[in-house]
Formats: structure tokens, sequence, C-alpha cells
């Protein structure tokens, strides 16, 4: 192999190998919560890693119902794609209610969801970092 083909294949592995690390370092990356009740945790997923998911990762007092326990552990959004700096769109399952979302990352520490049920009915809700 000469040099170039050496180089090459030297800068694919490292590149494949910093992929999973690059979206570990993304601001959005973490634990998040609406109220005291709840946690999401937001992961970049997708094969190329370069999708938001966001998990219902705990439910508490008056969210601690049989009805939302079956989404415990279960992505509310799932591969959502980037629509523009810190900003991604998809569909939302949000206990049981399907439509399109909207996530936005405010700051670092505030993370907004708009999500919209059969265009007219629509939902915004701001999540606070988990410290």
């Amino acid at each position: 192999m000469n040099r170039f083909g050496r180089f090459t294949t030297a800068a694919l592995v490292a590149l494949s190998m910093a992929t999973p690390a690059m979206a570990q370092d993304n601001p959005v990356v973490g634990v998040w919560q609406p109220d005291k009740d709840s946690d999401y945790t937001a992961t970049m997923c997708g094969a190329k890693q370069d999708r938001f998911c966001l998990t219902v990762s705990e439910l508490r007092g008056g969210m601690r119902k049989p009805e939302n326990l079956k989404y415990l552990g279960k992505n509310l959004i799932n591969e959502a794609r980037q629509a523009g700096r810190n900003s991604w769109k998809g569909k939302i399952d949000f206990f049981g209610i399907t439509g399109d979302t909207t996530v936005t990352l405010k700051n670092a520490d505030t993370l907004h969801l708009k999500a919209c049920a059969y265009v007219v009915v629509c939902r915004e809700i701001t999540l606070k970092r988990k410290s």
C-alpha cells in the first residue's frame, strides 16, 4: 500500500472511532427534567450517531401511574433529524399521542420541545438540565 493509501485508511479509521465520542460531546446529550416528577435522557442516536433521541428514564410522584410505566425506558422521540444549529425535527409519541416535534437547545441548561398532533393541537414544554 502506498503512502496515500495508508494515510487515507488511517484517517478513515480515526474518523470512525471519533464519531461516538463527538456525539457524547454534543451539548444536548444528558438528563433533562420538565418537572420534579420525571427525567428524560437525550442521546445522539442512529447509525451515524447524528439523530436525536429522547427516552423516558425516570417517573416519580404523579407521573408514576400504571398507564405511564409502559413508557419507562422507551423513546418518546426516535431519530429526529437535525433541522439547524441545536435544533431537530421528528416524530414524538408522548404517552400515547403521536405528532410532529421540534426540539431546540436554547442554552446549556434549557431544552425546548414543541409537539403538534393533528396539526392544530400543539404543546410546548421546557426542560431543564438535571444537575
